[in-house]
């Protein structure tokens, strides 16, 4: 009897003990998508944990996992988490969720992965080696854990909508209801400093010139506030490296075939592109390929054979591609000394002084926010994400998506997030409902931007 009353109150204390544990299953949402939006969507959550009452604490591994967590206590510790009450934790304002955890390794698509159960035998099980699903920081244990009972899968963010992937991205899955979110992503050509360097000296006119040259003769190579000394690519050009052709200028000529100098045709050009279930990959595709809008699109630069993570490359010609894992990736590997080019979403930027990519022009249109080239004018204003294409001048932008799946308060949550997002006055590389009231797409991929 008395070894009875032993065991009923040690099983007492772990009643009490699991009670205590906490937010409930019920309150963690699992959420894979879009690396591109991921620094805007702190700030939103941010904002919904202010307004519900918490502080928020993100428990961070790399730049891909964040778990966001919404509790009264300011910066709340491992031990903290795991020992408190659940009422301590406070939903996001609008939302029956104190928690959400975030995958963005694979990219935006992974939403759509998660919500089917990460099916063998389609693109989903190639995204983490092995074909394993995705795991997320668990802030009581400083680890990364697979969904645990209760927790609620909520799809997430897309820079693009799921139809706008490759066949053999989408082809055996459920794509689910997509919605709009009222916003919008800008992306960027990006280089290292090397071919900064070498794009800029071949894009520069001679003093004495009869043939002007895109770059005047009085710029210098760190005069980031003027237009006109930030060196262009086109989009006949990007077409041409992001495209499988072993056989055409670019990879015949690597370096060379931007600078149109002899002496860098044996120099290899790095091209790092993302996972075909990035959706910054997904964007440059549409972008500048015209896939899926057309029905004789170039072919993408194979990257099948290779398997998963970070860094893992091949040689096509004189063009290294990369299959980089997440923008964090892409931006590490551009700022190294090779010669590399990328595509990255605008919320990226020079962050510290050893970051040394830079932004190049795009039909010599350019980005600009806090990464250079910076401060500069263009068609008479300011250039921000925003600025450049609310004047027409900047193309290379598209409104963002949501599949929220069928989990109970999915929508409502991300009609909260999205709402959150729309009114951030300056979201870095982001442009909010009242910034595509001028220019915007009307939520189609395909098409140009055009005033309405």
């Amino acid at each position: 009897m008395q070894i009875s009353k032993i065991m009923l109150a040690v099983a007492a204390l772990s009643v009490s003990a699991a009670a205590m544990a906490a937010p409930a299953a019920g309150r963690i949402a699992i959420s894979s998508g879009a690396s591109a939006t991921k620094g805007n969507l702190k700030i939103a959550l941010n904002g919904l944990c202010v307004t519900g009452g918490g502080t928020l604490t993100e428990f961070a591994a790399g730049s891909n996992l964040s778990t966001y967590v919404c509790n009264t206590t300011a910066n709340i510790s491992s031990a903290a988490y795991g020992a408190a009450a659940d009422g301590t934790f406070r939903n996001f304002a609008g939302t029956a969720f104190a928690e959400l955890r975030l995958n963005v390794t694979g990219g935006s698509f992974t939403a759509v992965c998660a919500l089917n159960g990460w099916p063998a035998g389609t693109a989903c099980a190639n995204v983490n080696p092995g074909g394993a699903a995705d795991s997320y920081r668990d802030p009581a244990s400083n680890t990364n854990v697979l969904p645990q009972a209760g927790q609620l899968v909520i799809g997430g963010l897309l820079d693009v909508s799921p139809n706008d992937y490759p066949s053999t991205v989408t082809a055996g899955l459920n794509l689910f209801t997509e919605s709009g979110t009222g916003v919008a992503q800008t992306f960027g050509v990006a280089v290292s400093n090397a071919l900064y360097g070498k794009l800029f000296d071949a894009q520069k006119s001679a003093a004495d010139a009869t043939i002007a040259k895109p770059i005047p003769s009085t710029c210098v190579v760190g005069d980031y506030t003027k237009l006109q000394c930030i060196p262009t690519v086109s989009k006949g050009q990007m077409a041409t490296i992001m495209s499988n052709n072993e056989f055409d200028a670019a990879h015949s000529n690597g370096v060379g075939f931007l600078t149109n100098v002899a002496a860098d045709n044996t120099l290899v050009l790095e091209y790092n592109r993302r996972a075909d279930t990035s959706g910054t990959q997904a964007s440059a595709q549409v972008h500048f390929l015209g896939l899926p809008c057309v029905t004789t699109a170039l072919t993408v630069a194979d990257i099948s054979d290779l398997p998963a993570g970070t860094n893992n490359n091949k040689d096509i010609g004189l063009i290294k591609v990369f299959a980089h894992a997440g923008t964090g990736d892409v931006r590490n590997r551009l700022n190294t000394a090779n010669l590399g080019i990328g595509i990255m979403s605008g919320e990226n930027n020079q962050s510290d002084a050893a970051t040394t990519w830079k932004w190049v022009r795009v039909q010599g249109s350019a980005i600009g926010e806090s990464a250079k080239p910076g401060t500069l004018a263009q068609l008479g204003v300011t250039v921000s994400n925003r600025e450049s294409v609310k004047n027409g001048a900047y193309d290379l932008y598209f409104e963002s998506k949501v599949v929220p799946g069928n989990a109970a308060g999915a929508s409502t949550f991300w009609s909260a997030v999205t709402t959150s997002l729309s009114s951030l006055a300056a979201p870095v590389g982001l442009l909010n409902a009242s910034d595509l009231a001028g220019y915007a797409k009307g939520g189609n991929a395909c098409q140009s931007n055009a005033s309405n």
